[in-house]
């Protein structure tokens, strides 16, 4: 009998400088990557407040691909806000076939992460940060833009009106997960109807993300909004 692959076959092999983290992806001919556009009821997500996507379930496969294409063109037709993370992963494809299969899609979605590396080495973009968002912002017409900056912490755009976060600083346990934190961010910002709010809880949930062992983020939102509030991060609390 084969061995049984899921969506989330992949080993992470911890590094520490100067010894890079590597991830080893192991999705090709996985239940994920054999999805397609028939796979779905897509009348279940018309009651949705908001549907998330990424980048990487794009590039498992073309039928994965397709499913995401409609995903997004079922939301538009229905008038559901759609976040879609770029997430790009050069081990799935190449930056000039992401940058080739997401620009149609992402001048159809409501809001849009991606991190300042990928807005150079996937869209060409160059310039300061803020100059890349703007340049985002403009090519796709979407309604907002989140940023990350890495160390800097992230910009956010919509409407015209930009917002800048900064980071801070953490003991760094596990980089697993940290961008999966920011997109929470966002979107619990999104569902409170505030995005400069959600870039602010995405900068922290992510900050707090490296500290944890793991891709899950097991926070509360108290100890998110203590990280927000606190002068001195890192204290002790009795």
């Amino acid at each position: 009998m084969g061995r049984r692959r899921t969506a989330w076959s992949l080993l992470f092999r911890d590094g520490a400088p100067p010894r890079p983290s590597r991830v080893i992806y192991d999705r090709q001919g996985s239940t994920a990557s054999q999805m397609h556009p028939g796979s779905w009821d897509f009348e279940t997500v018309e009651e949705a407040r908001l549907v998330h996507l990424t980048g990487i379930t794009a590039a498992l496969s073309e039928p994965c691909y397709q499913l995401i294409a409609t995903w997004i063109d079922h939301c538009f037709d229905k008038s559901i806000p759609v976040i879609f993370d770029v997430n790009f992963r050069s081990l799935l494809w190449s930056a000039d076939i992401c940058r080739q299969k997401l620009d149609p899609l992402l001048r159809r979605v409501d809001t849009v992460i991606v991190s300042s590396r990928d807005a150079t080495g996937v869209f060409g973009l160059q310039g300061s940060d803020e100059e890349k968002l703007q340049g985002l912002y403009d090519r796709f017409g979407t309604n907002r833009i989140a940023m990350t900056t890495g160390r800097m912490g992230a910009l956010g755009l919509e409407g015209g009106k930009m917002v800048n976060v900064p980071s801070w600083e953490a003991s760094i346990i596990d980089r697993i997960g940290a961008g999966d934190a920011f997109a929470a961010g966002v979107i619990c910002g999104l569902l409170e109807q505030d995005f400069g709010l959600g870039i602010r809880y995405a900068v922290a949930m992510s900050t707090l993300q490296l500290t944890l062992a793991g891709d899950v983020f097991r926070l509360s939102k108290r100890e998110v909004l203590q990280l927000m509030q606190a002068e001195n991060s890192g204290q002790l609390i009795r």
